[in-house]
């Protein structure tokens, strides 16, 4: 079997939002493989304990409702440590006025579901904030487009996925 035909048949087996993920990361020359884990990992407890890493490794995705300069509500999404937790003061004083994302708002405005929100591919109206809780990490991992995707990362790529230098918000 070549690459390519290894590299589309494991894409097939992936969600349709994380095979999203794993093919621009492919396409970027990423070092890492969109994983799929056995059980959910909606949440930064259960996405340790499924590969084996300490809470703090799980890069988190805290979305929240945000307005844009035109003002239209917007994602505002806040990538953590896992064993931080988002100061929303905090990040109001970057952004401005917030509030908290529901379901439906998070799906609309990101792409993706709670739980398997992702700092890749994220639409040009999102605004990303990467905390320095997860700078000094050797590795981190974060959703992939789906509750039980997950990527390898580290603190220098997440940041490149942002228009904003590193923010402190925990």
């Amino acid at each position: 079997m070549s690459e390519t035909e290894r590299e589309t048949t494991e894409f097939d087996q992936l969600p349709k939002a994380a095979r999203r993920v794993a093919r621009l990361l492919v396409d970027r020359g990423y070092p890492w493989p969109v994983r799929l884990l056995p059980d959910s990992a909606r949440s930064a407890a259960e996405a340790a304990a499924a590969l084996g890493c300490a809470v703090d490794e799980i890069a988190k995705s805290i979305v929240f409702a945000g307005v844009d300069a035109d003002g239209n509500d917007t994602a505002v999404v806040v990538v953590v440590s896992g064993a931080t937790r988002v100061n929303e003061a905090q990040v109001a004083e970057i952004v401005g006025p917030l509030r908290r994302a529901d379901a439906d708002f998070v799906k609309s405005t990101t792409g993706y579901s709670i739980g398997g929100v992702s700092p890749f591919r994220l639409p040009s109206t999102a605004r990303l904030l990467v905390d320095r809780s997860l700078n000094g990490l050797a590795q981190c991992f974060c959703a992939a487009g789906h509750p039980h995707a997950v990527v390898q990362t580290t603190f220098d790529l997440l940041l490149a996925e942002s228009a904003d230098p590193p923010v402190e918000v925990t």
